[in-house]
């Protein structure tokens, strides 16, 4: 599997956690979608691993807080495969 997309669906935060969990663990995915979808309670560490080693993420207005949005500019900062990430409409005014 390469592509996700789990855009608009019902995810719990936990079910968003346990996905982000099993995608850091040796995925060969490359594209990765989880618009409009609450992630506000996901391990933004977690995250940011995840999204540093995919091609292509879009999480659109994920209800990401800027703590989160600062942790996964950080990471991608410094070790990245990411060659285009959509974050808009996420909580990005104090990052």
């Amino acid at each position: 599997l390469k592509v996700v997309d789990l855009s608009n669906s019902e995810l719990t935060p936990d079910h968003c956690e346990n996905i982000f969990r099993h995608v850091s663990q040796g995925s060969k995915l490359k594209e990765f979608q989880m618009s409009d979808i609450d992630l506000s309670e996901v391990d933004p560490e977690l995250m940011a691993s995840v999204i540093s080693k995919l091609h292509l993420v879009e999480l659109r207005d994920a209800d990401m807080n800027s703590q989160q949005c600062k942790i996964i500019f950080e990471k991608l900062s410094s070790d990245c495969n990411l060659k285009q990430l959509d974050m808009a409409y996420n909580y990005l005014d104090e990052v």
